[in-house]
């Protein structure tokens, strides 16, 4: 999976599981939205600026006529 899938998957799946939480398990919502948030904000702080770096930058195409 790329970055991009990531950032889409990982956010989905925390969601989903909140959800499941909520509706089946009332025990485990309070945990699980506390522990999911931490390693969500861990993923976005820490491993994908890693991910970033490693990608090399932004490229753009354009075409310059100097």
């Amino acid at each position: 999976m790329d970055r991009r899938q990531l950032d889409t998957a990982f956010p989905m799946v925390y969601g989903l599981v909140v959800v499941i939480c909520a509706l089946w398990v009332h025990g485990a919502l309070i945990p699980v939205a506390v522990i999911g948030a931490i390693l969500l904000g861990i993923y976005y702080a820490v491993f994908r600026s890693r991910m970033v770096v490693g990608e090399g930058g932004r490229r753009r195409n354009r075409i310059r006529n100097r």
